[in-house]
C-alpha cells in the first residue's frame, strides 16, 4: 500500500513522509513541530528537514508564534490545492484497495 502511495504522490513531487506532514497540518490547523513529531513519535530534527523540504516546494510557511524560537507551520494555498487533488486520488486508491 505504501509503495502504491509513493507512486501516486510521486506525481506531486512527494513521498508518504511528506504527505503525513501536510495531512497532518491540514487536519490539526496550524501547528508547531513539537507536535508533529510527538504524534508520529518521529524525532524532531526528522519533522525539521521534512517541513524545509515542503517549506522549499512552497507548500508550508511559517508564521510568527508567541514565541521567537517555536515555528508554528501553515498550508500555502499551493499546499491546500496539492492536499485536495492527493487526498481525492488517495481516496480513489482506499476504494479501489477495499
Amino acid at each position: 500500500m505504501i509503495n502504491k502511495l509513493n507512486d501516486l504522490l510521486g506525481e506531486f513531487d512527494l513521498t508518504y513522509s511528506l504527505w503525513q506532514v501536510i495531512f497532518y497540518v491540514k487536519n490539526f490547523g496550524p501547528c508547531t513541530l513539537v507536535e508533529i513529531s510527538k504524534y508520529y513519535q518521529v524525532e524532531k530534527p526528522n519533522i525539521t528537514r521534512t517541513v524545509r523540504r515542503l517549506e522549499e516546494k512552497g507548500l508550508l510557511k511559517q508564521i510568527p508564534g508567541k514565541d521567537r524560537r517555536e515555528k508554528i507551520i501553515q498550508l500555502t494555498e499551493t499546499g491546500e490545492d496539492i492536499y485536495r487533488n492527493c487526498r481525492e486520488k488517495i481516496t480513489a486508491l482506499e476504494y479501489q484497495v477495499m
